[in-house]
């Protein structure tokens, strides 16, 4: 019996172990057969290609479109994220029939460091193909965009031209119309734009805001035809001049010279953009003062810890000492198993309750910068959310609204910011644990400001003098106007109502906060600036803006005032707005060109991001459409040079300095521009102020 039962055991051992065998045959032949169709799988995955913008060129901190194009063989339904440097996301879903492929556009915000962006097409959770856009830096380049009408009627477009000025070279591309769609940010990279009348005419509408935005921003639009649009305000259609002002941008009429290839001389330095120029000096200086002044007005504070560490104190007091005297002494150890789990508990559940009650308080808050222009304008919204019990939180923004999560990088205690972009708008949703904080910046078009300014030299050429007046349907707060040498508070402006103002003309010496002139700054304990009483300025909201904006642009006044009651752009939250608006200054009765009024900008600069160091500064100035272009002319010399070449059309002419100041020829000043520029010897020459161009008194620089 005993033998029986041990061959039974044995058998029934040998059978399990086969059976055990059979079953692990079975399984490999499962996972070879799984792990074969993964890979076919993956052989027929959807192809992947992405570029960025023209050709990879950008200016640093600019937002670039990415264009991504997939090829399926069979139904693909996914999306496409690029992760930016900062972590944030931006995403927009994709669905591709089998045997064909799509195209699709994603606008994201690039980095100081033109850090790579990667591109990810993803099938739910999982990531199919991945694609890293490296981006090359714009030093000495200018961006040009011709769009569809301008492009079809040209032909052949030229990849690059090589500026008649030596001073780099323009990169060209067609401008797809789709990318207007996608709203300003989408125009952000270009410096000049080549359109026809009829190009124009096909943004009215809802492209429109991206062309204006842009324009206002300090784009150049070239017109090829003299044909005049409805697309433009009036106040920004070129004149008798052939050029007019938009905003810190310009309008030119070309006059068929687009048509004939004359790119080497139309297209001309631009000078860095106001991201290129600023996210040097103020790297998120001001996202941090944003984020605390909207922590404060949204009751978000972190707990204090003191309540928390008293009762872990004492928790470990009574433990590790009282409880184990108290228990040896009445000899009854043993309770220790069933009294320190229930002191654990209940001094957990005392954190979790104080927790608790910190994540129950507060309330979301957001923060927006207008930049307003005739008609419209374009919003910056930082949003300051959070999570009390955890999970997905969503705002719905309207169309061409996009991420602008470069220049706030700094993000509470969320991990992932996705922006999902579609036809229809934007969602901004960002998955929260309970009590998690998200802070996120977002920009698109909006309503326009309401301010309206008028700005003139004085008489005696000492002041800046004007008006500012509120056309909006909102009174506003700790108003002030900036402009050439000055900041001046103006206090409350009703609707409907209108104040003076009145600032030096000279120029502040480079890096002078203006601001500072008009609104008090109060610092707390901790050295960082706070909201003065009574007043509603949170300078973090202009310093935010500030790295993408330039603030005080030459020859314009920007008036700015502050309102707690504009909605906050299809945001329903409480917010703090500024609003702005910049008007240009108009010149002085008198016929010698003062210098508040001319536009001047660094087109090119050996000192910035990525400069050298060792090449020519240059400088471009644009007078004002009404000044009288024959007269004459003197640009000061930068100290430590003698003279200062200027540019004729054809080339450059070393003009001599006397006492620092250099007379500009007449053939210098073409089409109401003048180029200057200071030649680098070697000896790291560092022009760190925009010389002064005027118009010249009896005897100067003769």
């Amino acid at each position: 019996m005993n033998n029986l039962t041990r061959t039974q055991r044995a058998s029934s051992h040998a059978a399990a172990i086969l059976a055990v065998c059979a079953a692990m045959v079975a399984i490999a032949s499962v996972v070879w057969v799984i792990g074969d169709d993964v890979a076919e799988a993956a052989d027929d995955a959807p192809t992947l290609t992405a570029s960025a913008a023209v050709r990879g060129w950008v200016d640093n901190g600019d937002h670039v479109v990415i264009t991504a194009v997939v090829e399926s063989t069979a139904l693909f339904n996914g999306r496409l994220d690029v992760v930016t440097p900062s972590g944030a996301v931006v995403s927009r879903q994709l669905d591709v029939a089998g045997g064909t492929s799509k195209s699709v556009q994603v606008v994201v915000s690039t980095s100081p460091d033109l850090t790579p962006l990667q591109v990810r097409l993803m099938k739910g959770d999982k990531e199919v193909r991945s694609k890293m856009v490296t981006l090359r830096a714009a030093d000495d380049v200018e961006i040009v965009g011709i769009m569809p009408a301008m492009a079809a009627r040209i032909g052949k477009l030229p990849e690059q031209v090589k500026l008649a000025t030596g001073a780099g070279n323009a990169q060209m591309a067609e401008l797809p119309l789709e990318f207007l769609a996608l709203g300003p940010p989408a125009l952000d990279v270009y410096d000049t734009i080549v359109a026809t009348s009829a190009d124009l005419d096909a943004t009215i509408g809802a492209l429109q805001p991206s062309l204006l935005g842009w324009l206002n921003r300090g784009g150049i639009l070239l017109i090829d035809d003299p044909q005049s649009s409805l697309a433009l305000p009036p106040e920004w259609r070129p004149g008798n001049a052939g050029f007019s002002w938009a905003g810190r941008g310009e309008v030119r009429q070309v006059s068929g010279r687009a048509s004939d290839g004359d790119w080497a001389n139309l297209i001309v330095p631009t000078g860095l953009s106001p991201a290129e120029n600023n996210m040097q000096f103020f790297p998120g200086q001001g996202s941090f003062e944003l984020q605390r002044s909207l922590a404060a007005r949204a009751g978000v504070t972190l707990p204090s810890l003191m309540p928390l560490l008293v009762p872990l104190a004492i928790y470990g007091v009574v433990v590790t000492v009282g409880l184990f005297i108290v228990l040896k002494l009445s000899k009854r150890m043993t309770l220790a198993w069933i009294l320190i789990p229930v002191l654990a508990i209940t001094t957990s559940g005392a954190v979790v309750a104080y927790g608790g009650k910190w994540r129950s308080t507060g309330s979301p808050a957001a923060a927006v910068f207008v930049d307003g222009y005739p008609g419209g304008g374009v919003a910056q919204l930082t949003l300051l959310t959070f999570s009390r019990s955890g999970g997905t939180t969503a705002t719905q923004l309207p169309q061409g609204w996009q991420s602008d999560s470069e220049t706030n990088p700094t993000y509470g205690s969320a991990s992932v910011l996705r922006t999902v972009s579609s036809g229809d708008g934007t969602a901004f949703t960002v998955d929260l644990e309970p009590g998690e904080v998200a802070v996120a910046t977002l920009t698109g078009p909006t309503a326009p400001s309401g301010l309206a300014i008028e700005a003139r030299v004085s008489a005696d050429g000492k002041r800046v003098d004007g008006t500012v007046t509120n056309r909006g349907s909102v009174a506003l707060f700790d108003v002030a106007a900036f402009g050439s040498g000055g900041g001046k508070s103006l206090g409350v402006l009703a609707v409907g109502e209108s104040k003076p103002f009145s600032v030096p003309a000279k120029p502040t010496p480079p890096g002078f906060q203006l601001a500072d002139l008009a609104w008090p700054r109060v610092f707390d304990n901790n050295g960082n600036s706070v909201t003065a009483e009574g007043s509603m300025v949170e300078f973090g909201v202009w310093e935010l803006a500030s790295i993408g904006t330039n603030m005080y642009p030459s020859g314009m006044v920007r008036a700015a005032g502050w309102t707690s009651e504009r909605a906050a752009d299809a945001v329903e939250l409480p917010a703090v707005t500024v609003e702005t608006a910049t008007a240009a200054i108009q010149p002085a009765d008198s016929a010698v060109l003062h210098p508040a009024t001319v536009r001047s900008t660094m087109a090119r600069n050996p000192f910035g991001p990525f400069g050298n160091g060792t090449g020519d500064s240059i400088f471009r100035y644009t007078l004002p459409p009404s000044a009288q272009m024959s007269q004459a002319l003197v640009i000061e010399v930068p100290t430590g040079l003698t003279s200062i070449e200027l540019w004729n059309g054809t080339t450059w002419v070393k003009v001599r300095a006397i006492k620092q100041l250099a007379r500009v020829p007449v053939g210098s000043v073409i089409d109401g521009t003048v180029l200057a520029r200071a030649v680098n010897s070697g000896d790291f020459l560092i022009v760190d102020a925009i010389p002064q161009l005027r118009g010249a008194k009896a005897g100067e620089g003769q």
